[in-house]
């Protein structure tokens, strides 16, 4: 009888440390899949490469490559009240930091820009001006040139006037840039479908290839656009992006994901259960 008691304490110990052991494991997992620290950008899974300079930079061109912009469109046949709904809705954007951030085109960025077809500037020719040299003479070009040159406000410069004498990189420019976009109250705004459009651009600070299973910037986005319809009801809203697609992939992926490993999951437990008849050990 004793020999019996002393067994029967010796599984009820074993059975309480293993109560213990399984509980602290789903503590500790609890704590571990819902603490913020958690990296679910799968790029961090690739090797160390700080002392590899290419390989790192490598790698940063293929995460900026899988992202990239965010365009939003709030469009409405009033002009004035689709500046101020764009204005409610680069707020909201601009409460929230490290999700999406405004595009401002630097001075140096231009520059660049300028600079390097410079060098092509005796080739980089509109449709217009190609028919237009052809169909001019040498006198109605040097006429025009002239007039560019003493013209009130026409020229930059005797330096800018003899790089280009007949403004062709201008108009060039101006052709690439589109036509039919202005600015209004710091505004990009466009016309189309009887509709004022003002344009917002934004940048992604989020990689695409994280899969915490949240789709941050569709919530954003779709916060950011309920404020503005809370005061314009009849505003318009279009947003487009590669991080939109990349985030909606992630997220369909974590879901696919998590199905598995639950799927999985469940069927080692059946399979312990018909094994051994019991959930003890």
């Amino acid at each position: 009888f004793q020999m019996k008691t002393t067994r029967q304490h010796r599984e009820l110990f074993m059975a309480i440390t293993w109560s213990v052991l399984v509980l602290a494991l789903c503590f500790h997992q609890i704590q571990f899949w819902g603490s913020n620290n958690l990296d679910s950008d799968v790029m961090a899974l690739l090797p160390n490469t700080k002392h590899d300079v290419l390989v790192t930079r490598a790698n940063e061109n293929i995460a900026k490559a899988a992202t990239g912009d965010v365009v939003i469109l709030l469009g409405s046949k009033d002009s004035e009240l689709g500046k101020s709904a764009a204005a409610i809705f680069d707020a909201r954007i601009k409460k929230t930091p490290g999700l999406l951030r405004a595009q401002v085109t630097s001075v140096q960025d231009t520059e660049a820009a300028l600079d390097f077809y410079a060098r092509y500037r005796d080739r980089v020719l509109t449709s217009q001006q190609k028919l237009t040299l052809e169909q001019s003479s040498d006198d109605e070009l040097l006429m025009s040139s002239m007039e560019r040159l003493y013209g009130v406000g026409a020229s930059a410069g005797l330096t800018s006037w003899i790089s280009d004498p007949l403004a062709l990189s201008t108009e060039w420019w101006q052709s690439r840039l589109g036509e039919g976009m202005w600015q209004e109250d710091g505004f990009v705004m466009t016309q189309a479908k009887d509709k004022t459009w003002v344009v917002l651009q934004y940048e992604s600070e989020l990689s695409a290839f994280q899969l915490d299973g949240i789709a941050h910037l569709q919530q954003l986005i779709e916060a950011a656009g309920n404020e503005a319809r809370a005061v314009h009801p009849d505003i318009v809203i279009l947003h487009a992006g590669v991080p939109l697609h990349a985030e909606a992939a992630a997220v369909r992926a974590n879901w696919e994901i998590n199905t598995i490993g639950a799927g999985s999951m469940a069927a080692v437990l059946v399979l312990v259960f018909f094994a051994f008849m019991k959930l003890r050990p």
